[in-house]
């Protein structure tokens, strides 16, 4: 059910104990490293069977370390293991709600030991876990020791942490109370807060109520719009990496949770035009619409949807920060661009000391899908609206180096 967005509030955690900084410039201050992705690899949907289409909007990737890739098929509720040619291997799990089988299929883990965690974000939310055959082990409820429930979950290789987005009422009021942490795997013990804030409820008795309508859009683009979001990344060290949308500031905790390094880098806003304004937000209006029962429809008019933009106070500028990744050999990525009409994103590299190295970018909307194993990287590309799966080769140099590289 939507949520009625209301009142936001930003929390950051803290701690008495000075931690180590890496505060960069706009530029590089040591040698510039430059990354290529030099494809191998693409799977499409032609000359395939059903196996190989994956059409829905969140189609993600993961790999195993001999290169076996489960495509996530929110679609269809099912996860479609490839070996490293591309051909199949076999499905895991399919829609239903027995065991092994997905209601909401939003994410995979590959664990450390090649196990399998895939979450279910179906209320309670639900992790299932998968032996590296495929074959079903046990599922596991997802209730934070507070009662809350978890949703946007990320799921350590090494099963000791869970990062996510709790959800829980406040008791007497219509107001639910929204926070982004790391949780201890083990009990859901609650770690580290990084953000929170609260939103109105959902208030069926207005819901033929175009003013309730206009106010609900307009908070509901106004949190995203805003930056209340979080990110993690994983290490294969056990490290751990997060970042709040709203500030160019990445914290690195060590394989116990304490708190290694602070990276930052000077940013240069980038201005958001209003037809990337209009590229996002407008599927979330549809969505809404959509969601809505028949005699309610016409509530959701063109005149609201630009009155709810209009109220919601899109900023003028993007995010600093928009995704956290890993390489193979551990340098951050740090995505700080993304354009919904062309595709494009843009990210910066950040070596195991904190110092800035560098930029680059990918297109197909695939570097915020993508992840890195080794010398390579996956991801799922949106190509004409079909969702392609694609295997590089990445290649990174010091800047005086750049002539070795393929074009």
């Amino acid at each position: 059910m939507l949520n009625h967005f209301f009142a936001l509030i930003l929390m950051y955690g803290s701690s008495a104990v000075d931690v180590p900084r890496a505060d960069n410039g706009k530029r590089p201050e040591v040698k510039p490293i430059t990354l290529k992705l030099v494809e191998e690899l693409r799977i499409t949907s032609d000359d395939h069977d059903d196996r190989y289409l994956w059409a829905g909007f969140d189609v993600a990737v993961q790999v195993n370390k001999a290169g076996h890739m489960f495509i996530v098929d929110d679609r269809e509720n099912r996860i479609i293991q490839l070996d490293a040619d591309g051909n199949f291997v076999r499905q895991i799990g399919r829609e239903g709600q027995g065991p092994g089988e997905f209601d909401a299929l939003v994410g995979l883990t590959v664990m450390d030991d090649q196990s399998l965690a895939a979450f279910d974000i179906h209320s309670p939310g639900t992790l299932c876990f998968f032996n590296p055959e495929g074959e079903f082990i046990e599922e596991r409820s997802l209730i934070e020791g507070g009662g809350r429930n978890i949703k946007d979950l990320s799921f350590s290789p090494d099963g000791r942490w869970v990062f996510g987005r709790t959800t829980n009422r406040k008791v007497g009021t219509n107001l639910r109370l929204f926070e982004y942490a790391l949780f201890q795997a083990r009990d859901m013990e609650l770690k580290h807060s990084l953000l929170k804030f609260q939103l109105d409820g959902f208030d069926p008795a207005r819901s033929g109520d175009p003013k309730f309508w206009k106010k609900f859009l307009a908070d509901r683009v106004g949190v995203d719009a805003k930056g209340f979001l979080g990110y993690v990344a994983y290490g294969r060290d056990g490290r751990v990496y997060t970042a709040v949308a709203t500030r160019y500031e990445i914290t690195r905790w060590s394989a116990d949770l304490e708190k290694e390094l602070v990276i930052s880098r000077e940013y240069k806003p980038i201005p958001m035009p209003e037809e990337e304004i209009d590229a996002i937000v407008t599927p979330l209006f549809t969505q809404a619409k959509d969601q809505l029962p028949k005699q309610y429809k016409h509530v959701i008019s063109d005149s609201l949807v630009r009155d709810s933009l209009a109220m919601a106070g899109y900023p003028p500028v993007k995010l600093p920060v928009m995704g956290l990744k890993l390489t193979g050999d551990g340098m951050l990525v740090v995505i700080h661009d993304h354009n919904e009409i062309t595709g494009h994103q843009a990210a910066d590299l950040f070596d195991t000391d904190g110092n800035f190295r560098g930029s680059f970018s990918h297109g197909n909307f695939g570097l915020k899908r993508m992840v890195f194993q080794g010398d390579k990287a996956y991801t799922i590309e949106t190509v004409d609206g079909d969702n392609q799966l694609v295997r590089y080769a990445v290649l990174k140099k010091e800047a005086d180096q750049l002539a070795d590289l393929p074009n």
